[in-house]
Order: C-alpha cells, then sequence, then structure tokens
C-alpha cells in the first residue's frame, strides 16, 4: 500500500466488470459506484466540505499536515493548512491549491459554495494569518483569538477576491454557506461578544446565531441577521446555525439548535422546549426578513445538520435527534422518540414552502447512530447530510453506528462507524441504500451532491479504514486517516 501522502486508491466498476458502459450491471452484481478515490498524507488530512459544479466537477475543500497528493502538484505543509481541490467528473485532477495559515493548529472549518458561474466562495476560521496564493497575506484583526476568512475563486482556480469576514473582540464560526441564483452567498454561523461584519455590528452576552449575505462581486456584507436578542444579559441561551439552502425564488432557508428558550430570533407562539434544548429551521425572504420558523423540540435534544430545496420550494432537512421530540410547524406536528437521551438517531423532516409539516422520517435502532453529535463542538459538526436531486428524489449520507433500515431492509451494524448512503423518493419511500465500512472507527459521511446534469451523487467523508464498495473496488488503509470521494450513479444499475 503506498503512503498516504498519495493518492491511496481509485478503481472503478466498469474496470473490475470489465463493462463499457454497465448495461449488464445490476443491482446484485455492482452497488453502483463509478469510482472512487481516497487522498491523505503522511500525517493526516480531513475534509470538511464538498459539492458539484454545474458541469460535474466535484469541489472539495479541508484541512491537512503533511504531503498530499489530488493529481496535480504534491501539496506540502508542516502544520495545519487548508486545501481547495476540483476533480473532474470521472475523478481525475482539475486543479488544487493550498492555503497557508500561519498558527500552528488554526486552519479549520472550512466551507465552500458554489456560485451560478462555477466560482466558489470558501470561508473557514484561521489563526494569525492566511495567504490565499498572493503572497500578500491577511491577519487576524485580534492576535490571541480566531479570525474568519472568506475568498473568492475563479472556476479555474485564480483568486478574485479574499478578505477578513469580521472585526470585533468577539469571536465568529462560519458553519455553513450557500450561493444565491443571482451570484451572492450567505454565511450562517455562531458568534460571541461583539463582531462587526461591515455595516452591522452583533453584540450578544452569551453565544447566538448569525446569517449574512454578501455581494458575489465584492464579497462586502449586504445584510446581516442576528437570531439571538442583543439586550438579553443573562446569558442562558445559546443559538447555532449549522446549515443554509437557498430556494429557486432566492428564500433562504436556515437550520441550527439552541438551548434556553427565545422568541427574538423565531416566533412568539412557540412555547418553551421541557428539555431546555432543541433545533430549528427559519425561513427569511432574500433581503433577510422572516417569513416562518419551525422548532423541533421536547423532553429530547435534537440538532439540525443539513438542508437542501427541491424546485417546488419545499424543504428538506436532515439532523439527529434523541429522546422524544416533535416537529412543530404551522399544521400537522410530527412526533418521534428514541429509546432513551443516549440513543440518538437519524432524523429527516421535509416541510412545504409555507412551512408546513409533510412528513417525518428517523432511522435507527436502540443504539447510539451518532454518538458525538451531541458533544458540542462547532467546529466540525457532525450529522447526516442530504441533497435534492433535479426530479425531487432525496440523497442521504451519513455516518451510523447500530443497524439502520431506511426502508429496503435491515442495514447490521458492528457498533463502529460506516457509511450509510440512501436515496428516497419525493414522498420519503425507499428507493435505493447501502452500507459501507469495516471495523475501522472513524469512517463517516462529511457532505453528500447530486450532479444537476445526471443525477450521479457524490459521497464525500473521513476513513480510517477500508472502505468495500462492491466488486474488488475497495480504498484507504486500516489505521490510516483519509479523505474518500466517490460517485455514484444508480441510474446504471436501474434505481
Amino acid at each position: 500500500m503506498v503512503a498516504l501522502g498519495v493518492l491511496l486508491g481509485t478503481t472503478s466498476c466498469a474496470q473490475v466488470l470489465g463493462l463499457d458502459g454497465f448495461e449488464d450491471c445490476d443491482v446484485d452484481s455492482c452497488s453502483g459506484v463509478v469510482w472512487a478515490k481516497s487522498f491523505g498524507s503522511h500525517e493526516f488530512l480531513f475534509p470538511e466540505s464538498a459539492r458539484f459544479d454545474s458541469n460535474g466537477n466535484i469541489l472539495l475543500s479541508g484541512f491537512f499536515r503533511g504531503t498530499t497528493d489530488f493529481g496535480g502538484q504534491p501539496l506540502i505543509s508542516s502544520h495545519n493548512d487548508f486545501f481547495l481541490a476540483k476533480l473532474r467528473p470521472d475523478g481525475s485532477h482539475a486543479v488544487s491549491r493550498l492555503l497557508l495559515v500561519e498558527g500552528a493548529d488554526g486552519a479549520m472549518g472550512s466551507r465552500l459554495s458554489v456560485l451560478p458561474d462555477d466560482s466558489v466562495v470558501l470561508s473557514g476560521s484561521y489563526e494569525q494569518a492566511i495567504d490565499f496564493g498572493s503572497g500578500d497575506p491577511i491577519t487576524a484583526p485580534a492576535p490571541d483569538e480566531d479570525a474568519a476568512f472568506v475568498a473568492r475563486f475563479s472556476s479555474d482556480n485564480e483568486l478574485i477576491w479574499g478578505h477578513n469576514l469580521f472585526s470585533g473582540t468577539g469571536r465568529l464560526l462560519v458553519l455553513d454557506s450557500a450561493a444565491t441564483p443571482d451570484g451572492d452567498v450567505v454565511l450562517v454561523g455562531s458568534f460571541d461578544r461583539e463582531v462587526s461584519l461591515g455595516a452591522s455590528t452583533l453584540t450578544t452576552a452569551s453565544k447566538d446565531a448569525f446569517i449574512t449575505r454578501l455581494d458575489g462581486e465584492t464579497g462586502q456584507e449586504l445584510w446581516s441577521v442576528q437570531l439571538g436578542d442583543p439586550e438579553d444579559t443573562s446569558a442562558k441561551t445559546t443559538i447555532e446555525a449549522t446549515a443554509v439552502a437557498i430556494g429557486p425564488d432566492g428564500s433562504v432557508i436556515v437550520g441550527g439548535r439552541f438551548t434556553g428558550f427565545t422568541e427574538f430570533g423565531f416566533d412568539d407562539r412557540f412555547v418553551p422546549s421541557p428539555s431546555g434544548a432543541g433545533a430549528f429551521l427559519l425561513k427569511l425572504v432574500g433581503t433577510g426578513e422572516r417569513d416562518w420558523a419551525a422548532l423541533i423540540q421536547g423532553e429530547g435534544d435534537a440538532l439540525v445538520s443539513d438542508i437542501d430545496i427541491d424546485a417546488r420550494g419545499n424543504v428538506i432537512a436532515a439532523g439527529a435527534f434523541a429522546g422524544a421530540i416533535s416537529v412543530m410547524t404551522r399544521g400537522v406536528l410530527g412526533a418521534h422518540q428514541t429509546s432513551g437521551p443516549a440513543d440518538s438517531d437519524v432524523l429527516l423532516v421535509k416541510l412545504s414552502s409555507a412551512g408546513t409539516h409533510l412528513w417525518s422520517l428517523k432511522f435507527g435502532d436502540d443504539s447510539a447512530q451518532l454518538d458525538s453529535w451531541s458533544s458540542g463542538s462547532t467546529r466540525i459538526i457532525a450529522g447526516p447530510a442530504i441533497a435534492v436531486d433535479a426530479a425531487g428524489d432525496i440523497v442521504l449520507g451519513t455516518g451510523v453506528a447500530g443497524a439502520v433500515d431506511f426502508g429496503g431492509g435491515l442495514l447490521g451494524g458492528r457498533q463502529d462507524h460506516d457509511w450509510a448512503v440512501a436515496k428516497l423518493s419525493a414522498g420519503g419511500e425507499h428507493v435505493w441504500s447501502d452500507r459501507f465500512g469495516d471495523p475501522a472507527a472513524g469512517q463517516g459521511v462529511v457532505a453528500i451532491d447530486t450532479d444537476p446534469r445526471t443525477k450521479a451523487i457524490m459521497v464525500t467523508g473521513v476513513n480510517d479504514g477500508v472502505l468495500d464498495f462492491g466488486n474488488g473496488m475497495a480504498v484507504g488503509e486500516a489505521g490510516k486517516l483519509s479523505a474518500v470521494v466517490a460517485k455514484i450513479d444508480l441510474e446504471r444499475i436501474g434505481r
């Protein structure tokens, strides 16, 4: 096995089966995985964000230390730095770059969005200084605090603009981002104390969520929204915005989690959560005004980890929950329960564009599927990832520890984390599902997306063992942490 600093493995179902077009590759003889690639370093590499562009290329970002190779020139780092890479539809290297960070452990939390012209907006947290490749680094506003950057790169990986996202005495973390149809970008996350995003200054005595829209041409703030109450000095409420998606009409859907209770950012018709914690979904119009809110709360706890929106404006949210919760929206309520507060399951919720509950599903057994989801970490949010294809079908990717059934039969577990990937219809019915992994402990999905041209699925995640996609298609090495990108085409197996 070659070192993790180079490509660990790449195989395709066509190569294994000796087929040119998969005409005879059915669901019993092939997993649907077209190709899978593994990237690592002799020290470590962690993927954090991945998406398709309009041409079916795959954009990938994260952080690493050591030497890594996406198929172009090797990227070399003596401490934590960011990477940004583009793979072509066949998995071959298109472009890749290194973003050098001066602080030894100061690169983490990268999030990328693909604009309509296939340029990329990348954000993340850094220490001391960061160089986007121009040779003229920007420095952190406060020397002893983490800073946040945002930068735009052209489709051929050239820097268009880059700058600090905020200034002030506080700290700000970007937890997700999404591009608008007219070429702007919306960033969401959390902040403490006081931060200035340009024209807006946000203050809090605790930890609050922010939503900000930036001009795609310049990167400057257009508007910002704070979900907590800036006048509340009790420090008893925390709010984090962990996911965002943009509708076809430009509306903004934000998801996250909270502790305590506030009417300021949501809706005064809601009552406090019995457990003192829960999750939320919030719709804003494109100019930042609030439209509707939905809460996921009860005796248990919940998290929204990813959101997508279909062509009709319906909202699909993925997350996790433990204990008893209700989905509180306009209309019918959805209620779910796990075996107890230590038993976390996957949660999938679909709301109409008006915020009405359409359906909600849970997946899991009596064991904790996501045993670290409620750890409180906001640097890398653990939880299921989802995407909606052009037909309105839903693809879901997650790390699971126990057994899980998405409707097509039980996918057994060994109490260690594996990849689980499923496709559901627009109504939530099972279309296809599979599980990939071995007894290694660190296998999980970070991102999932659908190709806007072909409906092929891209799954990106972490792996510290061997991921076996069937028919001899296996990537990785036991005990070595790497990033794996896999492309799945279910139409080739009749799904």
